[in-house]
């Protein structure tokens, strides 16, 4: 009898070990790679990506930032708004697959639709080039208590950490908090 028992409880161990012991889900790139000779068909609205999602493209690479997305904005005439009283600003993060090194900013000093000069842009190992400002325009913000929209799209000439310009990075985001 005993015999039994141990091939039926070997039996049921290496079932639940099997069961147990399944692989993760793939995990495909965030980054595309451009097929050479081909143009993708441009409907002129990049503001459609999916929400709480960033992308950029540098050099004919799109990068995706969607494991986390947010923004801030502080109002005209606020304690907070302290780069730009008048105004206001506001403030979008983003992180990629890798939330220690995917990460993006993106900053302009202003709280409505509109196109405005970006102030601050990191992507990665990619800053703004100062000689030449990028713009950023916001096709829709709403902020009230950290929850809101925050929709539009950037172009701006990056500088690598070797000092290598990125001549006309585009982007878009659309982020809402709720």
């Amino acid at each position: 009898m005993g015999n039994w028992y141990c091939k039926v409880f070997t039996f049921l161990f290496l079932v639940v070990v099997i069961n147990g012991c399944k692989p993760d889900p793939p995990v495909y790139p965030t980054k595309t790679v451009p097929i050479p000779g081909y143009t993708a068909p441009d409907n002129g609205d990049n503001t459609t990506n999916p929400e709480n999602t960033v992308k950029i493209q540098v050099d004919g690479v799109t990068t995706t930032y969607n494991k986390t997305a947010s923004f801030v904005t502080y109002f005209p005439n606020t304690p907070d708004a302290i780069l730009s009283p008048s105004t206001g600003q506001t403030t979008i993060i983003a992180t990629g697959a890798n939330s220690a090194a995917d990460i993006f900013t993106l900053s302009f000093l202003n709280s409505q639709t509109g196109t405005f000069d970006i102030i601050g842009l990191i992507a990665n190992n990619l800053t703004d080039d100062q000689t030449n400002e990028g713009k950023v325009t916001i096709t829709a913000l709403t902020y009230e208590n950290a929850k809101g929209t925050l929709q539009g799209t950037f172009a701006a000439d990056l500088k690598d950490n070797h000092g290598n310009i990125h001549p006309n990075v585009t982007g878009s985001f659309n982020i809402k908090m709720q």
